[in-house]
């Protein structure tokens, strides 16, 4: 609501100002794209008799801005929109009259990005739907304004509860009720840290484990029987000296649910590609292939295999395994750790939405390894886990992600 509510200022200030360059910085150019598919729909549902009254004309042909010409020949009127990644690069030599910086939290370079933007433009907007942590420049801005030139009385906070038909509190009963039943469905499959960030607005420290609601006695199953109205999926994390790691998931459809099982996994290092390559067809043959030729419908839908290893998935195409790379998070890490941790959470029937074979024992041990580190700064750019036991989780993250949000049912919003 507020990406839409900025972007409808920056309209009218395009539409009735004069010669001025508004610009929209967001964490990846696809994101930008949006913003301004946003601009041109409100620009197209406008009433028919409104343009005309302002004497100006708008130019949508180019995917990253929008121009603004007055109808009047004997005018040069030009306003200039532009929607941009936040590289904190491009146009330093314009001068902007107003510069959003969409979603700041999920900037890595948002320090870079203020700082670059600041000095040559009359009004700089700043926001985040989550808070997201107490690292990062969007919780410096918050906490330190003043350091940063940001005047208190221009900060503003919009919590759930003051939309009246979502404040379970409300006084007006049937208001209330509403309020209730919009909680229940928003924290359904929720983990709490993400519920704390994105909707109660706290940032928080993180801190111990990744995954400390993973649980052996409730995620972990010796007799998981297979379905053959499941589908069936690979996923692959490439490494030499560390670890190779390929992972046959399934996915069950539950009605409005999903649950996800880790049902096999490979997880080697030393070895050759050719290798692995043999050990992922041996997986396939175990748990897919050979039962379909004995007429079962296991069937694998999709193999998904890391983003960087662009060599190495041309190479295992030679050995007869096709894959395609996961998609590539423009934002924080902790986007794809919140779309695991969703995943450890109990679905209405008692069980979670995420399952691990006891056959896999080193992606159950990741689960119980993988850490953040012991001593955190709260003021340092970027808050992380440390980059070791997080093989086949990645191939987890990446598998949720890149099959998309959207199939994950159990999941009412995931943040990638």
């Amino acid at each position: 609501m507020v990406t839409w509510i900025n972007t409808a200022l920056h309209l009218w200030e395009m539409i009735h100002f004069d010669n001025i360059n508004n610009a929209y910085f967001s964490i990846g150019q696809d994101e930008a794209s949006l913003v301004r598919l946003r601009m041109e729909f409100i620009a197209e549902n406008l009433p028919d008799w409104y343009m005309p009254t302002v004497g100006k004309e708008i130019d949508t042909s180019s995917t990253k801005k929008i121009e603004f010409r007055a109808t009047n020949p004997d005018e040069s009127t030009l306003n200039l929109m532009l929607f941009k990644h936040s590289s904190g690069k491009g146009g330093r030599s314009v001068t902007f009259n107003r510069i959003t910086l969409d979603e700041l939290a999920f900037m890595d370079n948002g320090e870079e990005v203020w700082g670059a933007n600041k000095p040559r433009c009359q009004f700089l907007n700043a926001f985040s739907s989550p808070p997201i942590r107490k690292s990062g420049f969007f919780f410096k801005l918050w906490s330190q304004p003043d350091v940063y030139g940001v005047d208190v009385d221009n900060l503003f906070e919009i919590h759930y509860t003051d939309f009246p038909d979502r404040n379970p509190n409300n006084p007006d009963p049937e208001l209330a009720e509403k309020g209730r039943k919009w909680v229940e469905t928003a924290r359904r499959g929720m983990s709490e840290e993400k519920w704390s960030r994105e909707y109660e607005g706290n940032f928080v420290s993180e801190g111990g484990l990744v995954y400390a609601k993973f649980k052996r006695e409730h995620h972990v199953q010796s007799d998981i029987e297979l379905s053959p109205d499941w589908e069936y999926f690979n996923g692959i994390d490439f490494g030499f000296k560390h670890p190779f790691c390929s992972l046959i998931m399934a996915r069950e459809r539950l009605g409005s649910y999903t649950r996800w099982y880790v049902i096999s996994e490979h997880y080697k290092t030393q070895l050759l590609l050719r290798e692995h390559a043999e050990h992922i067809n041996k997986q396939r043959d175990i748990y897919i292939n050979e039962r379909q030729k004995l007429r079962v419908r296991n069937k694998l839908v999709d193999t998904i295999s890391d983003s960087a290893g662009a060599q190495e998935r041309r190479e295992l195409r030679d050995y007869g395994i096709e894959s395609r790379p996961s998609r590539k998070h423009k934002g924080s890490v902790m986007a794809k750790i919140d779309g695991v941790r969703t995943a450890l959470e109990m679905l209405p029937d008692g069980k979670p939405a995420l399952i691990i074979s006891s056959k896999c024992p080193k992606t159950i041990m990741e689960f119980e390894n993988y850490s953040f580190p012991k001593d955190i700064d709260d003021g340092a750019h970027e808050i992380a886990p440390e980059k070791k036991f997080d093989h086949a989780l990645d191939v987890i993250a990446d598998m949720f992600y890149t099959i998309s949000a959207q199939d994950l049912d159990y999941a009412t919003e995931m943040t990638w």
